[in-house]
């Protein structure tokens, strides 16, 4: 994010300060006040540069940051708003404090700026536009630069226990995979009204937790433009791939086979807050599975690990077979979680069973049985094995 240079324009009003409208606005455009404007400093040159601008709440829900805005270098900028509209959405307007200056310099920069703001509690929704100055008598220009959501949905964490994020990576081809091991899907992220997370980078591999501070919660919500999903379409899309899923309050975007700021800075977060995070408690889901069609028992039997549970799995289904999920908490889930990260400790060898760990199940009855066992941790927000994002999001 670009660093903040506390000067206001408006008149340098502080926060809160109601100054006067000026008078040179554009027809229509009726004013209800001026507000203050922290502006950031002048990102570089962008004369010639391509700017996307973006228009995003700050986590508290109390300032619109609005960001990479082009105006002239050492241009100072003011913002208005019109909230007389007989619909639900109020019209922030930025434009430069001198409309008509004498002179300028011949170059332009990008900009970000943070603009406290509040609003009557009809309005659903803020539309932000930029205007131009009329430096040489030019007529002034302007344009729709983004639109942002009012409400709950505008504020990442709101002290509530409800989920207010949700990004998984789901669907695509199993390739004889068993079905359970994608009931949360490849790997998600998961947020909720007290900034704690969940997340899962693969299947087989443990889900960690952790708190985001103000600071990354701030930052987070920047980053994946929480409220200014609006009018974003799905991108991309490719058989037999997966798709990643986004969710926030009741807005929703799906990403596949593509590359966008969106799924960028949603692999990014989750790889940083995975590292951060750390391992989850509560029951195991998991599974057993004949290894009849992997080749390990005859090429590395040795690597088999003594099945951790004092009861033997109460059935051992077909690989190809959907597969009887058992569930285990307490001391079982702990030996479980045990195991994993034994196995997965080792160096991998050829041919070892996929998001599954080799084991060996011994009993009076059966004898010796070589077996592939899956499993995986648990989140608050599934039921019966299911993500169910829809239940649970505010």
């Amino acid at each position: 994010m670009l660093s903040l240079a506390l000067a206001s324009g408006c008149g340098a009003q502080s926060a809160g300060e109601h100054a006067a409208c000026t008078s040179d606005l554009p027809e229509g455009f009726r004013c209800q006040q001026a507000l203050s404007v922290e502006q950031s400093e002048c990102s570089g040159n962008a004369t010639g540069e391509t700017l996307t601008p973006s228009v995003h709440w700050t986590t508290d829900g109390k300032a619109l940051h609005i960001e990479d805005v082009r105006f002239r270098c050492k241009q100072s900028v003011c913002a208005y708003v019109d909230t007389s509209s007989r619909g639900s959405t109020a019209q922030v307007l930025l434009q430069p404090c001198d409309m008509s200056p004498s002179t300028v310099y011949r170059c332009d920069c990008g900009y970000s700026f943070d603009v406290p703001i509040s609003l009557p509690s009809t309005t659903t929704g803020v539309s932000v536009q930029q205007r131009s100055d009329a430096y040489g008598g030019g007529e002034p220009t302007s344009r729709v630069i983004g639109n942002v959501a009012v409400g709950a949905t505008a504020k990442l964490c709101d002290d509530s226990t409800a989920l207010r994020f949700a990004m998984n990576v789901a669907g695509g081809n199993l390739s004889g995979l068993p079905p359970a091991l994608s009931e949360l899907g490849w790997a998600l992220l998961l947020i909720d009204g007290q900034c704690r997370y969940y997340a899962m980078t693969q299947p087989d591999r443990e889900i960690r937790t952790g708190v985001l501070s103000d600071t990354q919660a701030q930052s987070f919500s920047l980053e994946l433009s929480l409220g200014a999903w609006d009018g974003l379409s799905a991108s991309g899309g490719c058989s037999d791939a997966s798709g990643q899923n986004f969710a926030f309050g009741p807005d929703r975007a799906s990403i596949s086979c593509a590359s966008t700021a969106l799924s960028v800075a949603g692999d990014r977060w989750l790889e940083q807050l995975y590292d951060q995070g750390t391992a989850v408690g509560g029951p195991v889901r998991y599974w057993v599975l004949e290894a009849s069609n992997s080749q390990w028992p005859e090429s590395n039997p040795d690597v088999a690990l003594p099945y951790p549970l004092r009861e033997p799995p109460s059935e051992v289904s077909d690989p190809f077979e959907p597969g009887n999920v058992s569930i285990a908490s307490g001391a079982d889930a702990t030996k479980l979680r045990e195991l994993r990260a034994q196995y997965q400790a080792t160096t991998p060898i050829p041919l070892a069973p996929e998001y599954s760990v080799p084991v060996v199940v011994a009993t009076p009855e059966t004898g010796t049985q070589y077996c592939n066992l899956s499993l995986r941790d648990t989140v608050p927000f599934e039921v019966d094995g299911q993500l169910k994002i829809d239940d649970f999001i505010e």
